[in-house]
């Protein structure tokens, strides 16, 4: 995994790494999953799984209390009592060559992908976040109609919110995986023709419309799952004699009706 997702491209105020477990376990099947919940435990405990990789930290702020009589409680519980190790890697993985803001460009099959601010290009206002995003040309030019029909084939998605307008073709397209940051909205505007994010607030697509640019909302789940397909098949291709398995059943937290 760190040669996947370095732990020291995390931000500060992450926490990745082994979150809960032993670093000395004997790794006998491994599941991968965005999320540590307790379907997911579940799942690893009927599997046999003694290793579970995920994207976002189970334990993420600091803990004062375990109180298991709390649905929260009662997963960490769950987790130590089945001897399951927890391994997460969160903004490591979405900064990494191969992260998952590179996966999500490749998923849109983009061409000439690469980051939109090289690494200690920004500065000031625009952070170190704009390093985060992706951007790549599509294959051919399309209206902003079809554009947004290509990204529901592309991600498997039923609906996504569009905040903002294309009147011109798109043909460069960003991507900024998991929850859009309004930091990265000069730098992506003047190098791309749209955003394809998550997560976007009210406030943020005000701030998009009145600078005439355009936000494709696709989801935090939907632009993040293609970690878990991807993750396994790495794993698979260098460790031949550990199964290595998705969390299957994983779903969107919300519902479109």
């Amino acid at each position: 995994m760190e040669e996947i997702a370095p732990t020291d491209l995390a931000e500060s105020w992450d926490n990745v790494g082994l979150v809960i477990g032993s670093p000395n376990i004997v790794v006998n099947k491994v599941m991968v999953c965005l999320d540590v919940t307790s379907e997911a435990v579940r799942n690893a405990v009927d599997n046999g799984v003694n290793l579970i990789i995920s994207h976002h930290p189970v334990i993420f702020k600091g803990l004062k209390s375990i109180n298991f009589e709390t649905p929260y409680g009662e997963l960490i519980y769950n987790i130590i009592k089945n001897r399951i190790n927890i391994y997460s890697a969160h903004t490591n993985y979405d900064y990494a060559d191969k992260g998952v803001n590179q996966q999500l460009a490749e998923a849109l099959e983009l061409r000439q992908i690469k980051p939109l601010m090289e690494e200690n290009s920004c500065t000031g206002a625009y952070s170190r976040t704009c390093e985060l995003v992706k951007t790549g040309l599509l294959t051919s030019p399309m209206t902003m109609e079809d554009f947004i029909l290509y990204i529901k084939d592309k991600l498997n998605v039923r609906n996504v919110k569009v905040a903002g307008w294309r009147e011109k073709a798109v043909s460069k397209v960003a991507v900024f995986c998991g929850s859009y940051d309004p930091d990265i909205l000069e730098v992506v505007m003047n190098k791309s023709d749209v955003l394809v994010s998550g997560d976007l607030k009210y406030h943020h697509a005000i701030e998009i419309l009145e600078n005439k640019f355009c936000v494709v909302d696709a989801g935090h789940f939907n632009t993040e799952k293609i970690m878990v397909p991807n993750t396994v098949r790495m794993l698979r291709e260098n460790f031949t004699d550990i199964e290595v398995i998705c969390h299957y059943t994983e779903d969107d937290p919300f519902k479109y009706y």
